[in-house]
């Protein structure tokens, strides 16, 4: 009996951890607002469909240059991950650029120290005097970021956030996003100059 009571406790607490390590509010709001070059992609490269998380990371560069989609993908406890871009100039141009799936666990932990699950959206950032916190900045790269498990789904979003941080230095989500961007960036071999 002893033995069943340790198997079970065991049993919950690795199944528990498994389940948490994913864990965030599920956005009822959720809006994908890539769906099409999603779509696009979905149908050249095939995106699997089965997985117990996935996130998503859209680097939208502008309309003249185009956008690039890191997706990090867990499937029983085990990673991969894919670099799509979609160039727009001079000619529109899709590619799937190969990166390392080496090395993701590391990735992954260090993307949750920097609270990738619970990070506020820029929308809701306030800056000491309670006010808004953004700086209008009309040209430059947005960040989407997209988290995905079979019962949630959440988004959040961040322009320039380099230029705020400086502006903000004090609210620590422009701190924790350069981290997950400056991570992202370094895994796939991206250069780190676009960051705004």
């Amino acid at each position: 009996m002893k033995y069943l009571v340790l198997f079970v406790t065991i049993f919950i607490l690795t199944a528990k951890k498994s389940y948490a390590q994913f864990d965030f509010r599920n956005d009822t709001a959720f809006i994908e607002v890539f769906g099409t070059l999603k779509n696009q992609i979905d149908t050249t490269y095939t995106l699997t469909k089965d997985f117990d998380f996935e996130f998503r990371f859209w680097i939208n560069y502008g309309k003249l240059t185009g956008t690039a989609l890191f997706v990090l993908t867990n499937r029983n406890n085990k990673w991969s991950a894919r670099l799509f871009k979609r160039q727009t100039h001079p000619e529109i141009n899709l590619s799937e650029i190969k990166v390392s799936n080496e090395n993701l666990n590391t990735l992954w932990a260090k993307l949750n120290a920097n609270h990738i699950l619970s990070i506020k959206n820029s929308y809701e950032l306030k800056d000491r005097n309670g006010n808004y916190a953004d700086i209008k900045i009309y040209d430059g790269t947005s960040f989407y970021f997209e988290l995905i498990t079979k019962t949630k789904r959440r988004n959040y979003f961040y322009h320039c956030p380099k230029d705020c941080r400086e502006e903000y230095k004090y609210i620590r989500e422009y701190k924790w996003v350069l981290n997950i961007i400056n991570l992202i960036y370094k895994h796939c071999k991206l250069d780190p100059n676009s960051i705004c």
